[in-house]
């Protein structure tokens, strides 16, 4: 699965592979996640967000918009399934058990976290 952590590590790096400074490389991939756009889209809708851009921004958005929806929409389906069908707590259970004999690596030594 996907986390927030890989995503914001994701984007770090590419960051940084485009020359920005450790420091500005964690500002703009952390903020992609809890950044203004993310406040927006809680209080305002995803709307908001592409009211608020030019046009060149609003071009940009409706093709990344349109190429995201449908998996996005499947995804959320499939975590909406799993949740009200039980499945969900079960995987949590199963996964906290594996912890225990599979313990998962450290994250923090990254540069990424080290910058943090």
């Amino acid at each position: 699965a996907i986390t927030a952590g890989g995503i914001v590590e994701s984007l770090y790096r590419s960051s940084r592979s485009e020359g920005m400074t450790p420091e500005e490389a964690f500002v703009n991939s952390t903020e992609s996640i809890t950044g203004p756009i993310s406040k927006t889209i809680s209080k305002k809708g995803i709307k908001a967000v592409y009211d608020s851009l030019d046009d060149e921004g609003k071009k940009i958005f409706q093709k990344a918009y349109c190429a995201a929806y449908t998996p996005a929409r499947d995804v959320l389906r499939e975590i909406y399934d799993e949740v009200k069908s039980g499945n969900e707590i079960r995987s949590v259970v199963l996964h906290g058990n594996r912890l225990k004999t599979y313990p998962m690596g450290k994250i923090d030594g990254t540069e990424m976290w080290k910058v943090g």
